[in-house]
């Protein structure tokens, strides 16, 4: 899935990941922290992909038409968001503008 423990088990099975292209599944840990954790073991991209699987019973073989037509995935759909670490820090991570994070002092 990409989450920190998934990286880390594949380095404590004497996995090298540096340099290398992790393959990650939509859902569970945020995407930004999935590029992130791969960022931190040296990899130099995430490849992060749907699961047709996830649509539980909204498809088009339970006749459900395909969006825009209805509620079901096109079969050509992609999904788009950013993967900034905006756990840590947000800002723009195309333009390098970063904002500082958000300190509480009375909270």
């Amino acid at each position: 899935m990409g989450g920190k423990r998934d990286y880390q088990r594949l380095v404590d099975l004497g996995v090298d990941l540096k340099g290398k292209i992790a393959l990650a599944k939509y859902g569970g840990t945020f995407r930004g922290l999935k590029v992130k954790y791969a960022q931190e073991q040296g990899m130099i991209g995430v490849l992060i992909y749907s699961d047709p699987g996830d649509d539980g019973d909204i498809t088009e073989v339970n006749g459900y038409a395909a969006y825009p037509a209805g509620p079901a995935r096109n079969p050509s759909s992609v999904q788009r968001g950013s993967a900034a670490f905006l756990a840590t820090m947000a800002g723009d991570p195309v333009s390098g503008v970063t904002f500082c994070p958000l300190i509480c002092v009375r909270c």
